[in-house]
């Protein structure tokens, strides 16, 4: 099994994907973002691995269409 990589805060996937967090946030509750899973209290993360993977696809044009 791969590796996680670093846990990646909210911020971080932003900057990350180039999508502003209010995009993610419409892009998960339509299913084509991954979620990020709680790690503590108030906080959630994603794992550097989810996000490299959904940008591979976004660039391979797995998804319908745009955000």
């Amino acid at each position: 099994m791969t590796a996680p990589g670093r846990l990646l805060k909210m911020s971080d996937v932003s900057r990350e994907v180039s999508l502003h967090r209010a995009t993610i946030y419409r892009m998960i509750a339509r299913g084509e973002f991954p979620r990020g899973r709680p790690i503590s209290r108030g906080r959630v993360a994603w794992t550097e691995a989810e996000i490299e993977t959904w940008k591979q696809q976004a660039l391979t044009g797995a998804f319908s269409h745009a955000a």
